[in-house]
């Protein structure tokens, strides 16, 4: 029961999110940046080895989330599944 009520509510806060960012409002955009770019920055180094090229492709993630946030679907995978 526990493990439903926690995705209940991860489910409600990525809706609340993906909301936020299709308004562009900007505490969204820094919910997002703060609790994954740490991760998404640790993934890419492990696979490019390069700080720089690691960087770059954090870049480049985000600004492909906020130009497509409009076509985010909730059943396809999220970042942690």
């Amino acid at each position: 029961m526990k493990n439903i009520v926690k995705t209940n509510k991860l489910k409600n806060i990525t809706n609340q999110l993906v909301i936020g960012l299709i308004n562009s409002e900007e505490k969204s955009f820094t919910y997002l940046y703060k609790n994954y770019s740490e991760t998404l920055y640790g993934v890419a180094l492990s696979i490019t080895h390069n700080v720089e090229i690691a960087e770059d492709v954090l870049q480049e993630t985000f600004v492909k989330v906020f130009k497509n946030i409009k076509e985010y679907n909730p059943n396809k995978g999220t970042l942690f599944t």
